[in-house]
């Protein structure tokens, strides 16, 4: 990008900042929040002072994230580089402060060598490895600080050396827990961060946040220096100058150092360009990022932390979903967060003796399992027997081999499920295309061999040559294989390039066998007699066969196959922060000139946040010849009534006490929505509240679901004539609206 389009993008962007700054100063201060307490506790559980986690917070933050142009992923300290950073420490030195300054000067050279793969424009070709063997890895370095951090719990310094060791090691720390006080608190601050129920407050008070508020509090009630606490009061540089550790480049040329310089760079490299997909894919509407632009600041960030004191820098995924959750839509609130904790490293480090070390520990387990939960694990096994072959492989091979060495094996293991699939050995890489354009009006690129992740980078050409069509079309016929990951990249390709409304199209996928029922999942063109990958697409399930019935009811029929128009939800509250990957179970019915359409979705944050993906069901009415005003209606619960009470929007009507009592609604135009909510209108949400239905109206379409849920028959029944009815009442007044003004 160069220099004037830059500035034209700043421009627009102070321009942005000047007409939504509070709400861009209150994201930052939610990223802020968060950010503070996962730096400080990623730098402890790494072996470095908790002022070094500040510095690359601030740097990703400030500096960086002023040239980043991924502008919604935070950069900071990351989880997956503590082992990493622990045995670097350890290995080059027998004396941490020593090892500490050795492994900077490393954390410098793996910025340099992510300058030079990006200036080598070299950050495209990292596509070749699978996404999920990217998972197994930063699952496997999960798993790592986890078993560790786990003894810490229970205050107790592990003696093993590898993973076995420590695993065993576990039932040990436990009955021999040191400071059964400090377990106990650690304990009931994982409890905490672990209740499922306290995520719907995670927006307005996040419980990171508040676990590490109660530490300081419980900190400051029994004073550091009590035997309730005992060592658990971190020490902090008593001046300001002395914050700043500068690195030691007298073993930098060892190969020591050198195998650690490439195994942040590539693992920072690797893991910040997942997130950063994952980010991009949950706001269709942000520009998307240059993968070499990307690494090119990652590293020059990794060289500024490595030469004042920082961790490595990666685009975390835990800051980053809080600046989506909170609805920012520009850089701001990166830079904002990133000059709170500078404000807070210059003015208010004496508090860091008052957060209890148990506290970092529980927020570490905490995060790990977020992010590493069971639900990751049966998320890529839905996808397939393939993909979870390749996830388990490449995190046994870490935890075995190490780092590097089970990055490879992953590699490894991949390019051989693929030939066991049916992959001629010469398509791993390469591929036979061939192009047919008629003008501008259509491309077609047929694919013959195998459409493999790792050879989508000389597809990706021909893709790219094409956007000047008006019409893509990819014909598989000829692919003897067709990848998870392949058909991952094909549904980035078409998001980022905005190919919507059937601009580009698979085709020829008529005779290959999917290995489940995801709509990603691998494909392959059976062999005679062998179908030992088929799966009955057509068999349904007992949901399905409900659905079916309560569309023969209303005289249309049940779709089972999956769709990936979900762009249709988009600007609805509800889809907001998540990625609406697929469709299905739908049905279409026609009531008084309205279209009536249901449908089950499947909305994501992404593999990695899997814990946070659900599927709901929702009922879309289009087609109103009435003017609805955009509001947002739905049951009001104990939280909304204490976000009330600090100022959240609720529109109440005084002379329908009940009725405002059972709703929270919002919305911009009072008017127009009091004039709406007529009393018959009220009567009906009032009789029907035990539905517990929410509504949205957005831009004269209505959505009606129930809270993150699948509808059952008999729900889906009541909420259909619920529907109807509503329709009826706002036709019947629109009409003698209408004989009024006759």
């Amino acid at each position: 990008m160069n220099l004037s389009k830059k500035l034209s993008i700043f421009q627009q962007e102070l321009y942005y900042l000047k007409n939504h700054y509070y709400s861009e100063l209150i994201s930052g201060f939610g990223v802020f929040v968060i950010a503070l307490p996962v730096s400080i506790a990623i730098a402890i559980a790494s072996g470095f002072p908790a002022a070094s986690g500040l510095i690359t917070a601030i740097i990703g933050g400030i500096v960086i994230g002023i040239f980043s142009n991924a502008i919604l992923a935070i950069k900071g300290p990351s989880i997956s580089m503590i082992p990493i950073l622990f045995l670097a420490v350890g290995n080059l030195s027998v004396f941490p402060e020593t090892g500490i300054k050795y492994t900077l000067a490393t954390i410098v050279l793996a910025g340099v060598i992510q300058v030079l793969i990006g200036l080598l424009r070299l950050g495209t070709r990292f596509v070749i490895i699978s996404d999920t063997v990217v998972y197994g890895l930063i699952a496997a370095l999960g798993i790592m600080v986890f078993i560790k951090e786990i003894h810490l719990l229970f205050g107790v310094e592990p003696l093993g050396k590898n993973i076995l060791a420590l695993i065993l090691e576990i039932p040990n720390s436990i009955f021999f827990m040191i400071h059964p006080n400090v377990a106990i608190f650690g304990v009931i601050s994982l409890v905490i961060l672990l209740i499922p129920s306290l995520d719907e407050f995670d927006r307005f008070l996040p419980r990171i946040f508040l676990v590490s508020l109660l530490g300081v509090l419980a900190m400051i009630y029994v004073h550091p220096q009590s035997s309730f606490f005992q060592n658990q009061a971190l020490s902090y540089p008593k001046e300001l100058s002395r914050v700043f550790i500068f690195p030691d480049f007298s073993l930098i040329q060892t190969s020591t150092s050198i195998f650690y310089a490439l195994t942040i760079a590539l693992v920072g490299i690797l893991e910040s360009m997942v997130n950063i997909k994952s980010i991009e894919a949950l706001d269709r509407k942000i520009p998307q990022s240059s993968t070499n632009w990307e690494i090119i600041t990652l590293g020059v960030g990794n060289i500024l932390c490595g030469l004042l004191g920082g961790l490595p820098m990666v685009v975390t995924m835990e800051n980053s979903l809080a600046n989506i959750n909170y609805n920012s839509k520009s850089r701001w609130p990166e830079l904002i967060q990133g000059f709170y904790i500078l404000l807070f490293t210059v003015f208010g480090l004496i508090l860091l003796s008052y957060i209890p070390i148990v506290t970092l520990t529980t927020i570490i387990i905490y995060i790990t399992y977020k992010f590493n939960s069971p639900k990751l694990f049966r998320s890529i096994r839905e996808i397939g027997l393939d993909q979870i072959v390749i996830f388990l492989s490449t995190i046994i091979f870490t935890l075995i081999l190490g780092i590097l060495p089970g990055l490879i094996a992953g590699i490894m293991i991949t390019f051989g499920i693929y030939l066991i699939l049916g992959s001629p050995v010469k398509n791993l890489f390469r591929t036979s295309v061939s192009v047919y354009r008629k003008g501008s009006l259509k491309s077609k690129i047929n694919i013959q061999g195998a459409a493999l992740a790792s050879n989508y980078l000389q597809i990706k050409k021909h893709l790219n040559e094409a956007l000047d069509t008006e019409r893509i079309i990819i014909d598989l016929s000829g692919a003897k294989v067709v990848d998870h990951s392949f058909l991952e990249l094909m549904y980035y390709f078409a998001r980022s390039n905005r190919l919507d409304d059937g601009k580009m199209e698979i085709q020829g996928l008529k005779y290959h066998l999917p290995v489940s029922r995801h709509p990603l999942a691998t494909l392959r063109l059976p062999k005679k007699n062998k179908s030992i990958y088929k799966v009955d697409l057509d068999e349904l399930d007992e949901r399905q066969i409900d659905l079916r019935a309560v569309a023969a009811v209303n005289n249309t029929q049940l779709r089972t196959n999956l769709t990936y128009d979900g762009v249709v939800f988009e600007d609805f509250s509800f889809a907001r922060g998540y990625e609406i990957r697929y469709r299905e179970n739908q049905f279409m019915k026609f009531y008084k000139s309205s279209c009536l359409e249901f449908s089950d979705l499947f909305l994501s944050k992404g593999i990695r946040i899997s814990e946070q993906s659900f599927k709901m069901s929702v009922l879309l009415i289009t087609v109103l010849e009435v003017p609805i005003p955009d509001f947002t209606l739905t049951s009001e619960d104990l939280m909304h009534k204490l976000l009330q009470s600090v100022g959240y929007e609720d529109i109440d009507f005084e002379e329908y006490p009940t009725f405002s009592e059972k709703y929270l609604l919002h919305g911009e135009n009072l008017a127009a929505i009091h004039s709406f909510f007529s009393p018959t209108l009220i009567a009906l949400l009032d009789k029907k509240h035990e539905l517990h239905l929410s509504i949205e109206s957005k831009s004269n379409r209505l959505a009606v679901y129930q809270s993150r849920g699948l509808m059952g028959k008999t729900d889906l029944e009541d909420i259909l004539e619920f529907v109807e009815g509503f329709l009826d009442i706002i036709h019947e007044e629109e009409e003698s609206w209408e004989l009024e003004a006759e």
